[in-house]
């Protein structure tokens, strides 16, 4: 701003935009180093606070992150917000085509949400703790083998002809 002829009132008009948009001190930051290094300079305040929530390497790309949310792999809090937001079994059960643009929307949101309040999200990774707790304990469960499957089968239909 200092090296433009911007005057008071478009100083002031951001300034309003951008509490109204309730940018934080870090997102600014953000968009301000950003800024340095783009090709042209934002015109408007929104397109300025946009830099700066702009998902960065701390959060996962969003489309890595749907599609393992879509696989019940939460990568990050924000990652399983989303996906508790657009609906679990609707994520994982729904084709690409029809949840991929909700995702990107929602997620886009979510990100932003944590960046500003982190601490509502802690919750979250409780969840995905467990979550993959759980995923481990399947993964480890004793397996067996297709002979003794097919045996069990076998069994229990016997019973069902049985009782007939």
């Amino acid at each position: 701003m200092k090296d433009q002829d911007w005057g008071k009132q478009r100083i002031e008009l951001w300034a309003i935009a951008l509490t109204d948009l309730r940018a934080t001190k870090q997102e600014l930051e953000r968009a301000l180093r950003k800024s340095i290094s783009q090709s042209w300079l934002p015109t408007t305040a929104a397109d300025f606070l946009e830099l700066g929530r702009q998902a960065s390497s701390e959060y996962p790309d969003s489309y890595i992150a749907y599609v393992k949310a879509a696989n019940r792999n939460y990568l990050h809090p924000a990652a399983h917000e989303t996906a508790k937001r657009i609906g679990i079994e609707k994520l994982a059960g729904e084709p690409e085509y029809t949840t991929l643009k909700i995702w990107n929307e929602v997620y886009k949101t979510v990100c932003t949400e944590h960046s500003q309040d982190s601490v509502k999200f802690n919750q979250n990774l409780a969840e995905i703790e467990r979550s993959k707790q759980n995923d481990k304990k399947v993964l480890e469960a004793p397996k067996m083998s297709l002979e003794e499957q097919s045996a069990i089968a076998d069994k229990y239909i016997n019973l069902i002809r049985k009782s007939l």
